[in-house]
């Protein structure tokens, strides 16, 4: 049997806000929303960067969506990434269905 490494990429998407950058290192450490792909709750974590995503203009505190390679859990690698509004994340974290539910009159 393949070993999940060998399988290829496996991404996911997720919102988070930057709380530090290490261009040198490449590498990002954000505050995500739940990642349904890989049961992952809100958490705060590190990620390296791969080689052709330009982290230059992002800053910490910058709201962000990005996309991630999962193919190995102990260091995942952003694929993707841009600067989203604020609002973009709290929606990725009370979905409209959520927020539909609420106490909306009959």
């Amino acid at each position: 049997m393949a070993s999940p490494d060998t399988l290829g990429p496996r991404v996911a998407p997720a919102f988070g806000s930057i709380l530090s950058l290490d261009s040198a290192n490449r590498t990002i450490e954000i505050t995500h929303t739940p990642v349904n792909e890989t049961g992952w709750p809100i958490m705060q974590m590190n990620f390296s960067v791969a080689h052709h995503v330009d982290v230059s203009g992002f800053a910490p505190g910058d709201p962000v969506e990005f996309i991630f390679d999962y193919s190995n859990e102990d260091v995942p690698e952003i694929v993707a990434i841009r600067r989203v509004s604020a609002r973009e994340v709290i929606e990725a974290l009370v979905p409209d269905d959520e927020e539909s539910s609420g106490n909306e009159p009959n």
